[in-house]
């Protein structure tokens, strides 16, 4: 295994609370965290993990501070352990995860903001990543609530173990902040000085482009509140996209506008027919990518069947 130099030090406060870096040592405590009923009730499948699963998880957290440089922390109150906390890679997401466990009987004493604040100021002060991101089961309200009063923006929705989540993302440095993120190669929002700019990363096969649309309030509402039509639109802008002169980069083409406005807020009656003339005319390609982001219907989708996202049988 390479062994990555600590970018994270090895213990911070955070208010009344100490946390220092995980060792091999602590499993004992974490198979007791972990093994109470409270930490898995907000989850899709509260089944217990069992101890073997534990131990495994926790050796691959050891091991990630060796492969990263950071990870997590054990939570201290004074000499007792009371928790975890840390920040992680998590693939397709912005930026580094952070997250936090307590123990139940520590839950409503305001730990979790302290927490949160005191990953926010490390990350800001010794680590060079743009954004923090926070997961929030629905069921889990508490949490969401934690992550807004850091300064974390929702998002929007995404898919985690199968299930839905709200995403949160707190930009650190000048980074402009994200208010939608359609996950790993879909468009995200980015609220500038200037206004609202959707951002479409577009696949030419020997190279990428990034499209950078402006967009309304109402456009980022529609992304927020429509997941199916989300997705449509990143499909749609970016098989447009592909078809698009060179000069037209970064700032996209009135037809890629139009199609954008069409896509988020036209009666499904009239997008219907609309999407599949388009698809059509790009061999495919809305469909295909669609197929390929969703796991939506292919046959449904080119039968005109485009809202709601039908879902393939072997999904």
């Amino acid at each position: 295994m390479r062994t990555h130099p600590a970018l994270a030090p090895e213990t911070f406060k955070a208010g009344s609370l100490t946390a220092r870096r995980i060792t091999a040592e602590d499993l004992a405590f974490v198979q007791s965290l972990m093994a109470a009923p409270q930490m898995h009730s907000h989850k899709p499948d509260p089944t217990l993990p069992t101890q073997a699963a534990i131990a495994a998880a926790h050796g691959e957290t050891f091991s990630h501070w060796e492969r990263h440089g950071l990870g997590r922390y054990v939570v201290m109150a004074g000499d007792t352990k009371v928790g975890l906390c840390g920040l992680s890679v998590r693939r397709g997401f912005p930026g580094l995860n952070l997250s936090y466990h307590l123990r139940p009987q520590d839950w409503g004493k305001g730990w979790a903001s302290l927490l949160t604040n005191g990953l926010v100021t490390l990350a800001d002060a010794s680590l060079k990543v743009p954004y923090l991101h926070g997961l929030a089961r629905p069921a889990n309200p508490a949490s969401s609530r934690v992550l807004q009063k850091t300064g974390f923006r929702n998002a929007g929705e995404v898919q985690l173990g199968g299930a839905p989540s709200q995403l949160w993302v707190r930009a650190l440095g000048k980074a402009d902040p994200i208010v939608f993120y359609g996950g790993a190669w879909q468009p995200l929002v980015v609220e500038t000085a200037s206004g609202l700019v959707l951002e479409v990363p577009v696949d030419m096969g020997h190279s990428d482009r990034r499209y950078c649309l402006r967009i309304a309030p109402g456009d980022l509402a529609a992304l927020h509140a429509m997941p199916d039509r989300a997705a449509i639109a990143f499909a749609t802008l970016h098989a447009l996209g592909q078809t698009a002169p060179a000069s037209s980069v970064p700032r996209g083409t009135p037809s890629m506008n139009l199609a954008l406005t069409k896509v988020l807020h036209a009666p499904g009656n009239a997008l219907s027919p609309w999407l599949t003339a388009q698809d059509r005319s790009h061999n495919g390609a809305i469909s295909n990518l669609l197929r390929l982001n969703t796991q939506a219907d292919m046959a449904a989708l080119r039968a005109g069947q485009w809202l709601p996202l039908p879902i393939a049988r072997d999904a």
